[in-house]
Parts: C-alpha cells; structure tokens; sequence
C-alpha cells in the first residue's frame, strides 16, 4: 500500500522560516534549475544578497 502524503501546515509555514530562509531556498532552487549553480558557488555569489534580505 502506497503511504500517504501529510498535508501540508500550511496556516504554520510563514511563521515556520524566516522570510530570509525562504527566500534563499527559492533562489537556490531557480539558481539550480536555470543555471544549474552548486549550493558553494551559490552562497558565495548570493551571500551578499542574503544579508540585505535578512535585514
């Protein structure tokens, strides 16, 4: 039997991760998808806008 998926918080997942953090995830997604960057190059080329972000 195939086991079922947990539905996803989704009242909880703003609260959850920072604003930050989420952002990061969905710039490393696009930044793997489009340019296939790996997650080192990508904290070193974006590490800058992380900070403003997170500020």
């Amino acid at each position: 039997m195939p086991r079922k998926k947990k539905p996803a918080p989704t009242d909880q997942l703003p609260l959850t991760p920072p604003k930050s953090d989420l952002r990061v995830r969905l710039h490393r997604l696009t930044a793997k998808n489009f340019a296939g960057v790996g997650d080192e190059e990508f904290v070193v080329d974006f590490a800058p806008d992380v900070t403003v972000l997170s500020g």
